[in-house]
């Protein structure tokens, strides 16, 4: 712990005393960190909100830019280009930085630690509930040269624990592999959407945090009336409901009718056809089977026992049939021969794999189960084996009867192969 201490005071004090410390600049316009959107140009127009414009600056160079509002104390948006995803050893600080520009128009440029007369911004006080997080808008670790750029009060949201760990699962899946065509880079626009409740009577908690994204030319030169239009454009947005896909227009009357897009900006970074992309996030969003969760019920434990017996008489059962298939399939020629033999190679393939799905399911099941329901087991156990010993039996029934209503069919086949041969001789 000790260490621990002093390794944490390094780190604020050099913060505070290095040279390239971490630096945001208030600004009129976006001009100086354009490059951050496409076109050059910002995406919103804001009809009553007015923004303060923050162009993040760190380690001489800039990062990303930020739209603040003051009155709410969030950002409404911050923009950035994704070009990698760093995955360096940088710590994220205990304490986020503050802008001072945002309370002294004449203050430094650099981001520095709280001095006590913030009173248009957040502070990390304000986050001591611990019940709402520090959200990223800009992500730590989409920053190809160092992660604690983004680590400024100026580039969160509160946001819970679990509207946290779900943004940052959709958020980093769907950049590592969404592709843009040659010759384009993805630029995203990443922003919430204030509601009606505060942190600490102070910090808006915003009912909704979106992402767009467009996949915009790399010319450098902003002032070129010709540029192409966006091949791929498209968002989605987390709100209480869950993960949704939207399109701009759809995005707008979210937000708010109180702003209106600009299209300098929406002419390149919005392409004809949004579903493409919207094609692309839905597929990136589908659960894995590996990532779906797991139940520890006693009833779902046994079911998946059984569905993995199952799976396993099934397939022996399938083999059985395709040996005696194929030894039919002998009398009437090799080349059938080497069809089945396949056969039974593939079905034989599918055997080892429903045991290894099977055990590996009912080991992972029956771990959780010790582990977390041995109370649970006590009091109602008895409850669930006998649900379970019903669903059981009931299903071995019905398979039973399947199995025989199939052995017709299989006899079947086997006396018109045996016919066939009678009939050669």
């Amino acid at each position: 712990m000790y260490w621990t201490m002093r390794w944490c005071s390094l780190v604020l004090l050099s913060t505070l005393i290095i040279p390239w410390a971490t630096e945001g600049k208030v600004v009129n316009s976006f001009h100086e960190c354009r490059q951050f959107f496409c076109n050059g140009e910002e995406p919103f127009l804001f009809k009553i909100i007015k923004p303060q414009r923050i162009c993040q600056y760190y380690r001489s160079q800039f990062h990303f830019a930020t739209a603040y509002s003051t009155g709410l104390r969030i950002p409404l948006y911050s923009a950035y280009k994704v070009e990698t995803i760093s995955y360096e050893n940088d710590k994220r600080p205990k304490l986020f930085f503050i802008e001072p520009q945002l309370d002294q128009p004449d203050g430094s440029d650099e981001m520095s630690m709280e001095q006590g007369v913030e009173n248009n911004q957040a502070l990390n006080s304000d986050y001591r509930n611990k019940s709402y997080e520090r959200g990223h808008l800009f992500p730590f670790s989409f920053n190809r040269g160092s992660g604690k750029a983004s680590c400024t009060l100026t580039n969160v949201v509160p946001k819970t624990r679990q509207w946290n760990t779900k943004w940052f699962h959709f958020a980093e899946k769907i950049i590592k592999n969404m592709m843009c065509p040659p010759l384009t880079t993805l630029f995203v626009i990443t922003g919430a959407i204030p509601s009606d409740k505060f942190l600490n009577e102070r910090v808006n908690i915003p009912k909704g945090v979106y992402s767009y994204f467009s996949c915009c030319s790399n010319d450098s030169d902003h002032r070129n009336k010709s540029r192409k239009k966006s091949l791929k454009s498209g968002g989605y947005i987390l709100q209480e409901t869950g993960m949704t896909l939207i399109t701009l227009n759809e995005l707008v009357k979210l937000i708010d009718e109180s702003i209106e897009v600009n299209p300098k900006w929406s002419e390149p970074a919005v392409s004809q056809s949004e579903s493409i992309l919207l094609e692309e996030l839905e597929e990136f969003l589908k659960p894995k089977w590996y990532e779906r969760p797991y139940s520890l019920e006693l009833s779902n434990i046994s079911m998946t026992l059984f569905h993995a017996v199952s799976f396993i008489i099934l397939g022996v059962y399938d083999c059985v049939a395709l040996v005696i298939y194929g030894v039919f399939g002998v009398m009437c020629g090799l080349g059938n021969v080497v069809l089945r033999i396949i056969g039974v190679v593939v079905a034989f393939v599918n055997l080892l794999l429903a045991v290894a799905v099977g055990v590996l399911l009912a080991i992972l099941g029956l771990i959780g189960n010790i582990c977390s329901q041995i109370v649970f087991l006590v009091i109602k156990g008895f409850l669930f084996i006998a649900s379970s010993l019903l669903i059981l039996i009931t299903s071995v029934v019905e398979f039973l009867l399947m199995s025989i209503a199939s052995i017709p069919t299989h006899i079947i086949n086997a006396l018109s192969h045996l016919f066939i041969l009678l009939s050669g001789v």
